[in-house]
C-alpha cells in the first residue's frame, strides 16, 4: 500500500507541475500573439492559438487536461480576450 501511495503522490506532484509549467509557457504566447494589430478580428489567428493552447494541453500528458483539452483551451482563449489589456499592459 505505502509504494502505491508513494507512486501516486508522485504522479501527482508530476501532474501538477507540467500543469503549472504549462500555465507559466501559455502567458507568453498569449502576450505575443495579442501584440497582431486586429488579433481578435482575425478568425484564422483566433483559432491558430486555440489550437495551440490545445496542443499544450495534449502536451502535459494530465489525464483531465488530456479529456478536457479542447473546451480549456476555448475557456482559456476567452480569458485571454477578456483580459488582453491585462496581458498588453507594460
Amino acid at each position: 500500500m505505502a509504494a502505491s501511495g508513494g507512486q501516486h503522490g508522485f504522479a501527482v506532484r508530476l501532474q501538477t507541475a507540467n500543469l503549472k509549467s504549462l500555465c507559466n509557457d501559455l502567458v507568453p504566447l498569449f502576450i505575443e500573439e495579442l501584440q497582431a494589430p486586429g488579433f481578435w478580428n482575425n478568425a484564422v489567428k483566433v483559432s491558430g492559438l486555440q489550437g495551440e493552447v490545445t496542443n499544450r494541453l495534449l502536451y502535459t500528458g494530465v489525464d483531465i487536461a488530456l479529456a478536457n483539452a479542447e473546451p480549456w483551451a476555448r475557456d482559456l482563449v476567452m480569458l485571454a480576450k477578456a483580459r488582453t489589456n491585462d496581458l498588453l499592459a507594460p
